[in-house]
């Protein structure tokens, strides 16, 4: 959370403990701005910032499902494939 003169702005992040304790406490955060700042500064020094934390920006929202690595890279290569295919077929004519 930073603050920009009263306002606070709230990053996009993944559910924890932490995130679930303040969104239940929003009434309290503007004046616990600071220590909350302090607690997330240090956990990022310690390396532990996605247990607070986990930053997602607005690409998170745009994830329509969660496939296994295996499936993923499958399809990449299917895909690679298939333009590989294409280009030679370009090139041939």
């Amino acid at each position: 959370m930073r603050e920009t003169g009263r306002a606070l702005v709230v990053p996009r992040s993944l559910g924890t403990p932490f995130v679930a304790e303040w969104n239940s406490r929003l009434a309290e955060v503007e004046r616990e701005a600071e220590r909350l700042r302090a607690e997330v500064t240090a956990a990022i020094h310690e390396g532990r910032a996605a247990e607070l934390l986990p930053l997602t920006g607005q690409t998170a929202g745009m994830v329509g499902e969660v496939l296994p690595a295996a499936e993923i890279v499958n399809g990449l290569v299917a895909q690679a494939e298939a333009a590989l295919r294409s280009a030679i077929g370009l090139l041939t004519g």
